[in-house]
């Protein structure tokens, strides 16, 4: 197996998902800062909402999530967890022992660190996150990424789902933008993230996805 650099994404490599690494986490709490970009998923929403005890999914979203829109398409948008607003963009979620207070719900960005998956197959290639962690990319004992998933049953569960979902946002950025479209993208982001319960499981989100999808068909 080859291991090699990806200009394209400084600080990180390209394993193949068979590929074992050595890595352990040092509980330094490093990969829960200077981020921004951890995404949360429609599914996520109601999950972290009532593990925290939260009313509802707009409940959490409103005091844990920034609603992030793109410079050319304002009606669009997606939601990001916060960060506590210190110089060092900290998770609002890391506390002061370096523990995760939704370690057991975390979102997919999280609960798969060091690995970031690229494609669409399960167990395909991934990236390694390199520029936080310390890990010895020759082939050795460790661990793989396949295995690592594997002890993640939540992400086998969701994996057509999150896929899904991945395509739909993507697509939606080469689509037409114009005021004609603005209700439609507007829509599409209230079924996907909006107005959730916390009693909302798989077939909720599914239904949801659906919708947007269908109105994402007219644009």
């Amino acid at each position: 197996m080859r291991v090699y650099a990806n200009p394209d994404y400084p600080g990180m490599k390209l394993i193949d998902g068979v590929e074992r690494i050595e890595f352990k986490c040092k509980r330094c709490g490093d990969c829960c800062r200077n981020r921004g970009d951890i995404t949360l998923f429609p599914q996520d929403i109601p999950r972290i909402a009532k593990f925290l005890g939260m009313k509802s999914g707009d409940e959490f979203l409103k005091e844990y999530a920034n609603k992030l829109c793109p410079s050319d398409r304002p009606s669009f948008y997606r939601y990001v967890i916060k960060d506590k607003g210190d110089s060092a963009c900290t998770c609002i979620f890391l506390d002061e022992n370096q523990k995760c207070r939704i370690h057991e719900v975390k979102p997919p960005a999280c609960f798969m660190y060091p690995f970031v998956p690229i494609g669409s197959e399960l167990y395909g290639e991934c990236k390694i996150q390199a520029n936080h962690c310390v890990y010895n990319s020759k082939l050795g004992t460790g661990l793989a990424f396949n295995e690592y998933l594997k002890e993640i049953p939540i992400y086998e569960e969701e994996f057509e789902i999150r896929k899904r979902f991945n395509h739909l946002m993507t697509s939606l950025m080469l689509k037409p933008y114009s005021k004609f479209y603005q209700a439609m993208y507007s829509a599409i982001s209230r079924a996907l993230f909006d107005g959730y319960e916390i009693s909302d499981g798989k077939n909720e989100v599914e239904e949801r996805l659906e919708q947007a999808e269908h109105w994402a068909s007219y644009i």
